[in-house]
This record gives structure tokens, C-alpha cells and sequence, in this order.
């Protein structure tokens, strides 16, 4: 699969981003997650760091849709990152 298509594989199963955040009171970190689209109730999301990260302002963590193991005997359809995070 050539790059392009790679990117945009992983563009399409993206779902959001995250950002690490500390709370002004407690001082306790956080990550809060902004969604890019309406999730269906069934689907499950899985959060990556950003190795991409090349701003301040960029997100910390990209989520991804996962994709059923039982339905997608092809791990072909994957992006390389979350098939390494994975395995």
C-alpha cells in the first residue's frame, strides 16, 4: 500500500484527539479527548500518542476507530502505527 493511501486509511479511521491537561486546583493531570464525528454506540476507539506532534497546541494523543477482530480476518485495512501497537 503506497503512503498516500496509508494516510489516508488512518485519516478515515480517525475519530478525535487528546490533550494532556492539569487541573488549576488539584494539579492532577487529565487528557481530554475532543471527538471529530458522532460514534455509533457499538464502536470501540483506541488512543495513540501523536508522533506526528510538531506544535505546542497539537494534540498530545489521536484516537482511532478499532476495528472488530471477528469481522476483519485482513489486518490489511489497518494503519501501520496501530497494527505495531497492537501485535
Amino acid at each position: 500500500m503506497s503512503d498516500s493511501m496509508k494516510d489516508l486509511d488512518r485519516e478515515t479511521r480517525r475519530v478525535g484527539a487528546g490533550w494532556t491537561r492539569k487541573a488549576k486546583k488539584s494539579g492532577k493531570k487529565y487528557i481530554s479527548f475532543k471527538l471529530d464525528r458522532d460514534l455509533k454506540s457499538d464502536e470501540r476507539i483506541i488512543a495513540f500518542t501523536n508522533s506526528f506532534k510538531n506544535k505546542e497546541n497539537s494534540p498530545d494523543f489521536i484516537l482511532y476507530l478499532k476495528e472488530d477482530q471477528e469481522s476483519n480476518t485482513s489486518s490489511s485495512n489497518s494503519s501501520p502505527e496501530v497494527e505495531e501497537m497492537l501485535s
